[in-house]
This record gives structure tokens, C-alpha cells and sequence, in this order.
């Protein structure tokens, strides 16, 4: 038996690489969970969370204080109204 986890590993020994979603579930409330969850999902789309309006809204969201159909909504209108009009 060994004396050490040393993590997960697939049947032909290698180890297995994790999502980088798995240390989110290491953040001490859900509202920072989800602001971690929203900033990993973002940068994997090369579009990090650094507006703070963003992360406001994602606080909320994760606080159960506005469900994700208003967030959206929110941010939606808050996109388009600062987009220059053609």
C-alpha cells in the first residue's frame, strides 16, 4: 500500500490531467466559487473577468440575489449601451 496520494491516474499509469475547474471547489463561498468559475470559463475564451461591473453581477448571481436570466439581461444592455452606435 502506498504511504502517499500523489493524484489520479488513468489504467496505463499516466497521471490524469484535471480541469482547471478543480481548485474552485477550494473558495470559501459561493459567491467567490463563482466569480473563480466565471474568470477560468473566461480566460479559456481569452475574454478574462476583469470588469468589475461583471464581477458584480456574477456576485450576485452567486448570492442568489438575481437570478441568471436578469444577470444576462443586465449585462446585455450594459454591453450594448456602451457599444457605439453605426
Amino acid at each position: 500500500m502506498r504511504s502517499q496520494i500523489t493524484g489520479p491516474r488513468a489504467r496505463n499509469g499516466r497521471k490524469v490531467q484535471l480541469t482547471p475547474y478543480v481548485g474552485i471547489a477550494n473558495y470559501p463561498t459561493p459567491a467567490e466559487a463563482a466569480i473563480a468559475f466565471a474568470d477560468v470559463a473566461m480566460n479559456l475564451a481569452d475574454m478574462p473577468v476583469t470588469d468589475p461591473r461583471t464581477r458584480d453581477i456574477v456576485r450576485q448571481v452567486a448570492e442568489q440575489s438575481l437570478s441568471a436570466d436578469e444577470a444576462v439581461k443586465i449585462r446585455v444592455s450594459e454591453i450594448l449601451d456602451s457599444q457605439p452606435l453605426s
